[in-house]
């Protein structure tokens, strides 16, 4: 029996190998095995000078390339709030998947200096990681 790790190339969290056999049954396997990452880090971004009371704005929050996917942590004033939209998974790099959320508010006046996080888990590691984004209203 021998076991083959082909050479990619290139970093991967992600292992293929074969096994074959040399007998009169001839056997072969095929192994993938997706090695466990946590996210790493994560940005925010949005628009956090709007009028107070008639603006809306919308918060994105991405994960960096994680596997299993993140799961994001919206939280206002450290409380924690929902999004309000899905998650939205695309592949990353390492065979990981990065994840994508919105979430949109209308301030009031009241909500000037109002600060806005999101934070990425995926159960892997105790990291953590989030961004965070103040609001500074325009009252007109």
């Amino acid at each position: 029996m021998h076991l083959h790790k082909p050479y990619t190339g290139k970093s991967t969290t992600s292992s293929s190998y074969y096994i074959s056999c040399e007998s009169l049954n001839r056997c072969s396997y095929y192994i993938h095995y997706l090695c466990p990452v946590p996210p790493s880090r994560v940005s925010l971004s949005g628009n956090v000078s709007v009028v107070a009371d008639r603006d809306s704005t919308v918060f994105t929050c991405t994960s960096d390339s994680a596997n299993p996917a993140a799961t994001l942590t919206w939280r206002r004033n450290g409380i924690i709030v929902s999004a309000t939209t899905g998650a939205i998974i695309t592949k990353g790099d390492f065979n990981g998947d990065v994840t994508t959320q919105a979430l949109t508010i209308r301030p009031t006046r009241s909500d000037d200096g109002v600060q806005y996080s999101c934070s990425p888990s995926n159960g892997i590691g105790n990291q953590i990681h989030s961004d965070t984004l103040t609001l500074n209203l325009v009252c007109k």
